[in-house]
């Protein structure tokens, strides 16, 4: 008898119990056309099987994706505070302000870091920026030779400061030519001595801008917990340092322009603090927490939560790093729509011995075993041994519990107790072709 396809379709929409998320019942039912026509002499073997694939039991209630409402961020909706953000030898932010007295001031820096490490260089610039002929100069770096701290400011004159560990963290200050460090209780006070030209360039951090472009032989690893720069009595910088909840990304947020200041390199990225938000939602763990816009996020809330009927407001409590944020569910989805799409694969093999296991098939057939590919033709009484390859297609990173695999023509074939998130998994069974009408 003639095979006509191996039989692959879709499940179009089906509900199904996710971890986590109890009592959500469907029944996916999976047409398989197996034969169409028989050949003169084949076996008819009945013209469609019919899958059916049941994940769990019990009742289908409100659930699905909440919407919320609230000052989840500190910053613009979207821009969360953290304790620092950390330069690996590859990144530098552009702080838009120069380097010298334009009619504005002298710069004075207040800056709190932590050396974790050099980039390969010989020095670890945390700030600087001078001209293209190196005359005038404003930068603050470590020395991996001398393993001290050296400020310039102005010509090439260089003060350098006690020997100290490297991996303290640390607080500067400068004033015209002269910075002040801090470590703990003691205080180093280094003045520079020269003169400042009138070649501006902008302050770089994280390295320093040398006539306009990075020196990326010597550029800062390690932590920044805040920097600001102000000019005269005017403050024209004020970085805190944050993680954007939109794009994932870490810098510094100046306060004084409401600006985010990202990586400028092209390369590396700038890392933090993990940001930790939990939500509940009628009292139940809401997943997969998204920022979706400006003081909006969704989250994935289970079934039996919410009423079926899809409206709100339900109660929500959100917490980010364990400190309670306002918040307001404007509106929920209901379940369905499905949060993926399961498929299910049957072949037919020939050949098999019993007691082979379905993975022993799928990633390798066994010596003396064929699959009965389209259009074979199977004398009645031919013994088939069937492969069901289950794959659940979920962005949601949610598989499914419980998955219950049934054939209308084999009966039960088997119970899954999980099918993982976009992870083909399957089963065995078996059957004997039997002749026409029988």
């Amino acid at each position: 008898m003639p095979i006509h396809d191996r039989a692959t379709r879709h499940a179009r929409q089906a509900t199904r119990r996710h971890r986590a998320i109890p009592h959500l019942a469907a029944t996916t039912l999976l047409t398989m056309s197996l034969l169409l026509s028989a050949l003169a002499g084949s076996v008819a073997w009945a013209g469609t099987t019919t899958m059916t694939v049941t994940p769990d039991t019990g009742p289908v209630t409100g659930g699905g994706v909440v919407t919320i409402a609230g000052d989840f961020a500190d910053y613009d909706g979207r821009y969360v505070i953290v304790d620092h953000i950390t330069f690996d030898g590859q990144e530098y932010i552009d702080t838009g302000v120069v380097h010298i007295n334009n009619g504005e001031g002298q710069p004075q820096v207040n800056a709190d870091f932590q050396f974790t490490g050099m980039s390969g260089g010989q020095f670890g610039i945390v700030f600087g920026a001078r001209a293209a002929n190196g005359t005038t100069r404003l930068l603050f770096n470590s020395n991996s030779s001398d393993h001290r701290f050296h400020w310039q400011w102005g010509s090439a004159t260089t003060a350098v400061g006690p020997t100290l560990p490297s991996d303290d963290r640390f607080q500067l200050s400068t004033a015209g030519a002269t910075a002040t460090l801090v470590d703990g209780a003691q205080s180093w006070s280094l003045t520079s001595s020269g003169t400042q030209g009138t070649e501006a360039q902008t302050i770089f951090i994280g390295g320093v801008n040398s006539g306009g472009v990075v020196e990326v032989s010597s550029m800062f690893v390690g932590n920044i917990f805040s920097f600001a720069i102000s000019k005269g009595s005017t403050l024209r910088f004020d970085g805190v340092p944050v993680y954007d909840l939109l794009t994932g990304a870490y810098g510094l947020y100046d306060r004084v322009l409401d600006t985010f200041f990202g990586n400028a390199s092209g390369t590396g990225t700038l890392t933090g603090p993990a940001v930790d938000y939990a939500v509940t939602v009628g009292g139940n763990a809401c997943a997969n927490v998204t920022l979706v816009a400006v003081d909006t996020i969704t989250c994935v809330v289970p079934p039996s939560t919410l009423p079926g009927d899809g409206s709100g407001p339900v109660d929500v409590s959100v917490t980010r790093d364990a400190v309670p944020i306002a918040a307001l569910a404007d509106g929920y989805t209901y379940l369905p729509p499905p949060l993926g799409t399961l498929s299910v694969v049957k072949r037919g093999w020939l050949g098999v011995p019993a007691g082979t296991t379905y993975e022993q098939i799928i990633d390798g057939p066994p010596a003396g075993v064929t699959e009965a590919l389209s259009g074979a033709v199977l004398p009645p009484g031919t013994s088939v041994t069937w492969t069901y390859t289950v794959t659940y297609a979920t962005n949601t990173g949610v598989g499914l519990e419980d998955v219950t695999l049934t054939d209308s023509q084999l009966g039960p074939v088997c119970e899954l107790a999980a099918v993982a998130p976009n992870t083909p998994t399957g089963c065995v069974g078996s059957g004997i072709l039997a002749p026409d009408g029988a």
